[in-house]
Order: structure tokens, then C-alpha cells, then sequence
């Protein structure tokens, strides 16, 4: 999930152009066959950051469906999405900037790759290389 997630988020250009980030916390259902119903927000950051949030959510292939009894069942979901923009004086002591430059995007891309790169312990002792 985290993985498409990553891959389909794509940070507004209004809201790029104005500054605009914060967290947004979405709401849904995974029905008996996977699919997604009743997406709703929970909490809004703004309107732009919202509409990004549910059309990826409405894009996600079907879930594996909950299970209660043997049986498939519903199950509510709640699910942060956190819009960032990253500024490049803090992210090149950090990690390398030809992968900075090869697979940063949009600012919603570089905020991804720092958090990847935490989440599994990179500590960017090989700054030659793309973060693994």
C-alpha cells in the first residue's frame, strides 16, 4: 500500500505554488471483495491537499478484505496523508543529490524519500549511490 501510495501521490502545483502542506486524515471502508466505499475526511489540511488524497484513494487496487469467523467482513480504515514541501538546503547534508535530482519530482517525492530512507535506517553512509 505504501508503495503506491509513494507512486501515485502527486503534490498539487497550486498548492506548491502557495506554500500550502499539512495532514490529511481520510476515512474509509474495505468492503467483503476489497473494494474501497465511504471515503471521507476526517481532518482536512486544505481542499487541494484533500481532493489529492481521495483520488488516490479511489485509485487503489482492491485490499485483501477482513476476516471475522472464516469469513470476509468490513472493515473501517483510517489512513495520514502528510503533504511537505522540502526546501534543498536542509535535504543536501542528508542524502545525495544526484539521487536527489534523479528521482525527486515534486516536493511530495523528496519528503517520500526521507521518509523511506529513516523508516528502513539509511544513515546516507554511501553518498556515492542512490539510497538503496
Amino acid at each position: 500500500m505504501m508503495t503506491y501510495i509513494a507512486r501515485t501521490v502527486k503534490y498539487p502545483e497550486e498548492a506548491k505554488e502557495n506554500g500550502i502542506g499539512g495532514r490529511v486524515y481520510l476515512s474509509f471502508v474495505v468492503e467483503r471483495d476489497g473494494s474501497l466505499s465511504d471515503i471521507r475526511v476526517l481532518r482536512s489540511a486544505h481542499q487541494l491537499l484533500d481532493r489529492e488524497a481521495i483520488r488516490v484513494v479511489k485509485t487503489m487496487p482492491k485490499w485483501t478484505p477482513g476476516e471475522q469467523n472464516g469469513e470476509p467482513c468490513r472493515v473501517k480504515y483510517t489512513l495520514p496523508f502528510t503533504f511537505k514541501l522540502a526546501k534543498l538546503g536542509f535535504l543536501h547534508h542528508r542524502y545525495p543529490l544526484q539521487y536527489l535530482r534523479d528521482h525527486a519530482v515534486d516536493g511530495a517525492v523528496m519528503v517520500r524519500a526521507i521518509f523511506l530512507s529513516q523508516a528502513i535506517g539509511y544513515n546516507g553512509a554511501d553518498r556515492r549511490g542512490a539510497v538503496p
